[in-house]
């Protein structure tokens, strides 16, 4: 395509070789560069989502035998659900009660300590 508002002349060379260092070149690098990284973020990030995911499913697997005393469609009910999902909810309060007494005694200061471990929980 043309630079300008007119059509290129009917014989004029297209396929222009451009030189190395011209701002042409480096936006495309820069393009380049950026969906690389783009991608790489992607990658790492999405592999940290599905271990974590894992871990959660690991979880449930491990204690569904604590609620239900034998596993198949039929045995498993809403309230043994619920019971699981509880439990699994409550596995941190006795981190998250020491996190509560440490901003407790600092309450002063604005910047909560652990909030990202919070976050996490």
């Amino acid at each position: 395509m043309a630079k300008g508002k007119h059509a290129p002349a009917p014989g004029a060379v297209t396929d222009k070789v451009l030189h190395p260092n011209s701002r042409k070149i480096r936006k495309y690098q820069k393009a380049e560069i950026h969906r690389h990284n783009v991608n790489e973020k992607k990658a790492k990030n999405g592999g940290q989502k599905m271990s974590l995911l894992g871990e959660r499913l690991a979880w449930f697997r491990d204690n569904l035998h604590a609620c239900v005393d034998q596993i198949s469609p039929e045995n498993i009910t809403a309230s043994s659900i619920l019971e699981l999902v509880e439990g699994y909810l409550s596995r941190f309060d006795e981190e998250l009660e020491q996190i509560k007494v440490k901003n407790s005694i600092g309450a002063k200061s604005k910047r909560k300590q652990h909030a990202s471990r919070q976050d996490s929980i």
